[in-house]
């Protein structure tokens, strides 16, 4: 007998037709599960893993698929790793070498960090799903290291991060402990931790807004995952009275604006990518488990229909990744829970069936812009700010210093892309999230650069994010969108230099075409630029100077970006710019361990900047792009006639200009004209209350 599988769901999965979608994924669980049990070990010889990162996903698909087999080479697997896990004291179960700090918490206990919360899962699903491999001394052993293990590990971390004023971590990694302790406690009846993880999960649920989650989409998807998992085997046991779980399903529109297209990459094979700010990978895809929990569960009917679409068009046959980082959040997969739930899930429903806007905003701050849902042309991503009339947004973390960065995709190629996660304890993951590694204003005083503060808000802290949207509007096929990110730069240190604005509006006509201006006001001389971080991982994009170092012309795949720099002011002159190259990181996706494939080398990004040539207390550089077919770019241009900035198709006379003075923009295209504040939209009129310093700078 299996707890957490059902008779009924084992016989339909058997009976179910070898053209399925459901049997499709059970070959594949069957396949790799094989693979995986080859060798008498967790790690098997192509794996590039430590045990804890995978020991989850391995058992528990070792443990299925003895269950629906009785494969006889899985069960002594399942029975030797069994082994090895009772063994193993508390500290070898708090996790590899650099959790030292989680072994000497307290001077009388360790507690979990998240291998413990995975090792707990593994433990639980042999017992769980293979339990007919045991005699009943041997399944008595388990549940005994259950409860002397994994429930004191996983509570100590719940427990800490209850009652210390700051504490560490409270994000996804409270949701991994919290299914540990759950799913442990629930095997042995325990009743008071049972309690104590659903409760600490109900808690958690705070952390969602409305529409996303403040950790990354990444992070999102492993903190949802988790929690998924432990409502899932609550319901299947009997502990599901007043769990609420409806949050996961508002994750759904985010995730399918978040999907840009799917395509190979060199490290893995086919992959879908995603909009991937802060750490979060360019490959990412929800989990499985995630997606057919929310699309068999939830309330909502779009959420429900979305996510199959998801689990449909992200599990094709094509994409095959890797599972070694599977249940770790990285490099996401399925396993037999979604195989179980498929048959109960909603039927599919696009984006476009759905309605949802081509132009969306997310609390985090991101704002995702496309031109269409079926044949995409341009996906425009921004780190645009949070709403300043939304409620206090305090739970950002695993972010990078990208506040007022952007992405550009045409077609199926990344443009200007975001460098991605990588391994935390390299110098690159230093670089990679800093204001270097983005595309973003650069400021410079006499003093040197300005570095931009990593305002990483959180629970712990109360911090908020640095940078406000200021506007978000639509004005006839134009979207305008405007944050001020002066905060960003505001160090205790700097406050006898005066007040400083650090403004930047995009002006997008998707497909083609898209106007940028960035203003600066600080109460001491400064010199405004602008780095462009440009997709090179694979050494296939061409890059072009062209017209005095004012046009980049960015070619990949067929298509291509042509990026001009239009008028620079400083000080109310008219200056020259400079232009600038330097070499840049771009990740496929985060590895615990160092020098991995996945790991983009030097020089796998190309970063552009144009800095101003003079220093003034105010200064406005204003950028045009033309986003288009490679072949087609030459029908491009981009003029400076007095205060605007134009860029124009010569080939269908269409155009977009804007020129910015005194905190006034005015936007002509072929349409008509539309002059408007940034600093004074209807929508976001609390801004009004903030107070500006702005010089002329015309």
């Amino acid at each position: 007998m299996t707890l957490f599988i059902r008779q009924d769901e084992a016989e339909r999965l058997r009976h179910t037709p070898e053209d399925s979608f459901q049997k499709r994924l059970y070959r594949e669980l069957y396949a790799r599960c094989k693979k995986n049990t080859q060798e008498d070990q967790w790690v098997q010889e192509d794996d590039t893993q430590l045990w804890y990162h995978l020991c989850w996903e391995r058992m528990s698909d070792a443990a299925f698929i003895w269950a629906m087999e009785k494969d006889e080479g899985i069960g002594q697997w399942i029975r030797n790793r069994v082994k090895e896990l009772l063994a193993l004291s508390k500290e070898e179960w708090v996790g590899p070498d650099f959790r030292e700090n989680f072994r000497s918490q307290t001077a009388l206990q360790p507690i979990g960090a998240l291998e413990a919360g995975h090792a707990s899962l593994a433990l639980s699903e042999a017992y769980a799903n293979a339990g007919d491999l045991f005699s009943a001394e041997e399944k008595q052993a388990i549940l005994d290291k259950l409860q002397s293990t994994a429930i004191p590990l996983c509570r100590a971390f719940l427990e800490v991060t209850l009652t210390t004023e700051r504490p560490a971590h409270y994000g996804n990694w409270t949701t991994v402990l919290a299914n540990g302790l759950g799913v442990s406690a629930m095997l042995l009846g325990d009743e008071e931790n049972i309690r104590f993880a659903l409760d600490f999960a109900a808690l958690f649920t705070e952390q969602y807004s409305q529409n996303d989650y403040g950790e990354t989409l990444q992070y999102s998807n492993y903190a949802a995952l988790q929690q998924a998992n432990l409502f899932e085997i609550a319901m299947r046991l009997g502990y599901d009275e007043g769990i609420e779980y409806q949050h996961l399903a508002h994750l759904m529109p985010w995730y399918a604006a978040s999907l840009l297209y799917v395509k190979p990459i060199g490290s893995v094979g086919w992959a879908p990518r995603s909009v991937n700010f802060g750490d979060s990978a360019a490959i990412f895809r929800p989990t499985g488990n995630l997606l057919a929990f929310v699309a068999k569960y939830a309330e909502d009917e779009t959420a429900r229909g979305l996510a199959s679409w998801l689990l449909n068009t992200t599990y094709e046959s094509r994409i095959q990744l890797p599972d070694e980082l599977a249940t770790f959040g990285f490099v996401n997969q399925f396993s037999y829970l979604t195989i179980l739930n498929l048959p109960d899930c909603a039927a599919p429903i696009t984006p476009k069936e759905a309605n949802l806007p081509l132009e969306s905003r997310y609390e985090r701050g991101i704002l995702i812009s496309r031109d269409a849902w079926e044949n995409t042309r341009t996906t425009v991503a921004i780190m645009a700010g949070y709403d300043p009339k939304a409620p206090v947004y305090t739970k950002a973390g695993h972010s990078h210093m990208d506040q007022n960065s952007f992405t550009v995709t045409v077609g199926k190629e990344r443009i200007l892309a975001d460098p991605g996660h990588c391994n935390y304890r390299s110098r690159t993951y230093a670089f990679s999230l800093s204001d270097r590694s983005h595309s973003l204003p650069q400021i410079y005083t006499q003093r040197g650069r300005l570095n931009m503060l990593n305002d990483s808000g959180s629970a712990a802290t109360m911090r908020l994010l640095g940078n406000q949207l200021l506007c978000n509007k639509k004005w006839d096929d134009v979207q305008i969108v405007a944050s001020d990110m002066g905060n960003q730069f505001a160090r205790e240190r700097d406050i006898g230099y005066g007040r400083r604005n650090v403004l930047r509006i995009w002006l997008m006509r998707l497909p083609g075409m898209m106007l940028m201006l960035d203003y600066a006001c600080m109460g001491e001389p400064i010199r405004l630029g602008a780095t462009f971080v440009i997709n090179q991982r694979d050494n296939k994009t061409k890059i072009q100077r062209g017209r005095e170092d004012r046009e980049l012309l960015i070619t990949r795949g067929g298509e291509g970006v042509k990026l001009f720099c239009g008028g620079c002011m400083s000080a109310g002159q008219e200056t020259p710019v400079k232009l600038s190259s330097a070499l840049g990181y771009m990740h496929d996706f985060y590895h615990p361990l160092e020098n991995m494939v996945n790991q983009g080398r030097e020089g796998s990004a190309a970063i552009y900047e144009w800095q101003a040539a003079e220093f003034g207390k105010n200064a406005l550089i204003t950028y045009a792009l033309a986003m288009d077919k490679a072949e087609a770019l030459s029908d491009w241009a981009c003029e400076k006639e007095g205060n605007f900035t134009t860029i124009r198709n010569l080939k269908t006379g269409q155009f977009m200009s804007a020129s910015f003075d005194l905190g006034k923009v005015t936007l002509k295209t072929e349409k008509g004209e539309y002059v408007f504040n940034p600093y004074f939209s209807e929508r976001f009129a609390k801004v009004a209350e903030r107070k500006f310093y702005l010089d002329p700078i015309y």
